[in-house]
């Protein structure tokens, strides 16, 4: 009878463990600064960790094109967005007899299938967050394709 008891206290433990190790697979980490016009505030850098349900992942850096209603984001094996980080690495090309905005905005369609952005990012700016949609989209500014690096997993 007692070797039953430990039996079954060690699979309890185990069960424990197993959970322990399986939850907090997302690490994220933020903090940020202003300070102008004498108008100052500050975000102290903080982690937070939480839980994916899904095994869905997509690491991709896309071109994204001018095109008014944006690109899909190949999203891989992703079926249920959550977690988002993205970057904008810059045009593709340099077009020499314009000036190129290097502006990259991530959006989704309206009701009426017309883009609307919810994040713009400037060359090397950076956002990461929750998405709320299923099928993000993106789109470049100006007369050049950008490249946007991204990671997106299942919520």
């Amino acid at each position: 009878m007692k070797r039953m008891n430990y039996i079954a206290a060690a699979g309890v433990l185990l069960a424990m463990v197993l959970a322990v190790f399986a939850a907090d697979e997302l690490s994220q980490t933020d903090g940020w600064t202003y300070d102008k016009n004498g108008r100052k505030r500050s975000k102290a850098t903080g982690t937070q960790r939480s839980d994916i349900t899904g095994d869905g992942v997509i690491e991709n850096v896309q071109s994204v094109s001018t095109n008014p209603g944006g690109d899909a984001l190949v999203l891989g094996s992703v079926t249920n967005c959550g977690f988002a980080y993205f970057k904008n690495l810059g045009p593709d090309a340099i077009d020499t007899n314009s000036v190129p905005t290097n502006l990259v905005q991530v959006g989704s369609y309206d009701v009426n299938t017309n883009f609307v952005a919810f994040l713009s990012l400037n060359t090397n700016q950076t956002s990461q967050g929750w998405l709320a949609i299923s099928a993000p989209r993106a789109r470049a500014t100006g007369t050049n394709s950008v490249k946007l690096d991204y990671a997106i997993t299942d919520r």
